[in-house]
């Protein structure tokens, strides 16, 4: 059975979780955990026995690669039940302390004051909802066009992740949104963000923001693959970015954090991922 390096990062990162909840027994319903991590390490490797057999099949050709991004809400899901097995309390005064000391006051609330128009909340919620969107797109976009490009793309979106998850789990950051701020209305994208973050969206993942540091790497990867699409990504990531604070997803630190995440983890997972090819290539 062969794997490629999105697979062996996947595993990897299954498998350090799964070790890490083994080693703190006083996790909450833990033993699901457990057999959920063992369900979804063996669901990987009978996916992967099945492309290998039957590789004319279109469907499963398609989860086959695309298996980490169906993955990546239930992880990020996950890291808000894991996330005060060190630090009991969040840590959000400490971040807000840092806020105050450069701003003299916090950014997302004088934002969400200063500038409480409806078509501007419309505006900005629509380009936070668009970071659902941008794997799907940039990925499909390299999927049909050029399956390499693609696995690069997804590895290195991966290892962009699952960094950001293990941070999650040991460090706890709420956002602005702890400050209970009045709930935004809207017409369209207001309500549809309002609806996602009351029921899938879990607290405690803020920083570093991973909706900035992925929406870089898509911006990355468009220029290095898809320039045609380039100004459009990025556009929608400057936006984006400005739309965490004003929505009172993220503190400004959290969204430079994200900046930071993303120049790292795309150097760096390339640097891997160079490292890796020509020894899968020799063995093809």
């Amino acid at each position: 059975m062969r794997l490629n390096l999105t697979d062996k990062f996947t595993l990897g990162y299954l498998i350090t979780v799964l070790i890490i909840i083994l080693c703190f027994p006083e996790i909450p319903n833990g033993t699901i955990f457990i057999l959920a991590h063992l369900f979804v390490i063996a669901a990987i490797f009978l996916l992967i026995y099945l492309f290998e057999k039957k590789q004319d099949s279109k469907i499963i050709r398609f989860f086959r690669f695309w298996y980490p991004a169906v993955l990546y809400t239930f992880l990020y899901e996950e890291t808000g039940r894991l996330n005060h097995i060190i630090y009991k309390e969040n840590l959000d005064v400490f971040f807000q302390n840092i806020e105050f000391s450069v701003f003299r006051s916090q950014p997302s609330i004088w934002l969400s004051e200063k500038f409480s128009y409806l078509w501007l909340k419309e505006i900005f919620q629509f380009f936070y909802f668009s970071y659902y969107l941008l794997i799907p797109v940039l990925g499909l976009i390299l999927y049909f066009k050029d399956l390499k490009k693609f696995q690069h793309f997804i590895f290195v979106t991966s290892f962009t992740f699952y960094f950001c998850y293990l941070i999650y789990i040991f460090l706890p950051v709420v956002g602005p949104l702890i400050f209970e701020l009045p709930k935004m209305e809207g017409v369209v994208f207001v309500p549809l963000m309002n609806f996602i973050y009351a029921y899938a969206e879990k607290p405690g993942a803020a920083f570093p923001s991973s909706h900035v540091a992925v929406a870089l790497i898509i911006v990355f990867f468009s220029y290095k693959y898809n320039r045609k699409y380039f100004y459009f990504f990025m556009i929608d990531v400057i936006f984006l970015a400005i739309a965490t604070v004003y929505g009172g997803y993220h503190y400004v630190i959290d969204v430079f954090a994200g900046i930071v995440t993303a120049v790292g983890c795309y150097y760096s997972g390339n640097y891997v991922y160079e490292l890796y090819i020509p020894f899968e290539d020799n063995n093809e």
